[in-house]
């Protein structure tokens, strides 16, 4: 079966994501990727991946959160390139005709979704910012507003799927049934990794060149504790912190090494986070996505939250602190989801049993419980 894969550009958790599924499809499919930014970084050492535009964030002049107006400014040109199917539109369905597709999969990428409906070929939907827009999840007054225009942004973006799949390291009630959540998605450089408990704490920012203020760099520093930053353009060391560069297996040691995490609220390395057992002190964007996330984190007793202007070296240390009661908590919540928080086999299997329905054909083998190695 020839399947598109569209992934999100905003962030490594899309492709991250995508990765753990991927290299499972394209065993027994020719799967073609078509991302952008990030994700275009990142898949495309290990995949055929075709560059394509991506929506991201502009950031306040503070750099802590991001702005609605911005970000909707400088959306618009790629909204109006899709709604009337211009120049870069045309490119993207131009390609996949070529290819000659027979589904397109998803990663919240607004290109190939409104593709696969222009030329009516099926299309799934797989990603974890649909748990706002599928799932019954608990919200303050506020968020629950925020919640009705960022779940209507994100089902046009969707182009109406024929089917959903959710990736969350929480679980919630679901709206439809044409929709499925399983846990978050561990790639096999997560697997292959042992943990083991070091000194250091783990930073990272998804965008680190606005995110990593002034003000946020200096609790950092006035924590006087060793941490390893990523996502940043800082490179060396400033007092006890050491600014490495984006790389994949590089972050996966330092992760698994780290006594704690201090990150933003995003699902993907919330989940690798906790498969480790790290606790995690999370710093949710300004987005009722991540402040779900950032939620749920603190209901189940693995970490906490506070806003990123917040965070001082005091707040720190108070949750430092905690560790050993995360931990014990990550363990409990490990054994009462029967010993993994990793989905890839089920998210796999889900998404190879829609493909054989909503295309009327099955050319792959039956899934036989893969190995994680």
């Amino acid at each position: 079966m020839k399947v598109v894969y569209g992934v999100h550009g905003y962030g490594r958790g899309h492709a991250t994501r995508s990765s753990a599924v991927l290299s499972e499809l394209s065993k027994r499919h020719d799967v073609l990727v078509m991302a952008g930014g990030d994700a275009y970084d990142t898949l495309n050492a290990a995949f055929a991946v075709s560059a394509i535009p991506t929506f991201g964030f502009t950031y306040t002049k503070k750099g802590h959160r991001p702005s609605f107006l911005g970000t909707f400014m400088k959306s618009l040109p790629l909204l109006f390139d899709i709604a009337f199917k211009w120049k870069q539109f045309q490119g993207v369905v131009h390609v996949i005709q070529g290819f000659e597709a027979d589904i397109i999969i998803s990663d919240a990428e607004a290109f190939t979704h409104h593709a696969a409906r222009f030329l009516g070929l099926p299309h799934v939907s797989f990603d974890h910012f649909g748990v706002m827009a599928h799932c019954k999840v608990p919200l303050r007054s506020w968020d629950r507003i925020r919640r009705l225009w960022d779940a209507s942004v994100y089902r046009l973006i969707q182009a109406n799927p024929q089917r959903a799949l959710l990736s969350s390291f929480y679980t919630a009630p679901l709206r439809g049934n044409h929709v499925k959540i399983i846990p978050t998605l561990l790639r096999k450089e997560v697997l292959r990794i042992t943990p083991k408990q070091g000194r250091h704490v783990l930073v990272y920012l998804n965008n680190g060149a606005k995110q990593l203020t002034d003000r946020l760099l200096a609790a950092l520093i006035a924590a006087d504790i060793d941490m390893v930053v990523y996502g940043t353009h800082m490179t060396g060391k400033r007092a006890k912190l050491v600014f490495r560069p984006s790389s994949n297996l590089s972050f996966l040691h330092d992760l698994a090494s780290c006594r704690a995490v201090l990150t933003t609220a995003g699902n993907q390395l919330v989940g690798e986070a906790l498969h480790y057992s790290k606790p995690l002190l999370v710093m949710p964007e300004g987005c009722v996505e991540q402040r779900m996330n950032a939620s749920a984190l603190v209901r189940m007793g693995v970490g906490e939250s506070c806003e990123m202007y917040e965070l001082t070296a005091a707040r720190l240390h108070m949750f430092l602190q905690e560790i050993p009661t995360y931990s014990r908590n990550i363990k409990a919540v490990l054994e009462q989801r029967g010993g993994t928080f990793d989905g890839r086999d089920e998210a796999v299997s889900i998404l190879e049993n829609w493909m054989c329905e909503l295309t009327g054909t099955c050319q792959s083998a039956p899934i036989r419980g893969m190995q994680k190695n």
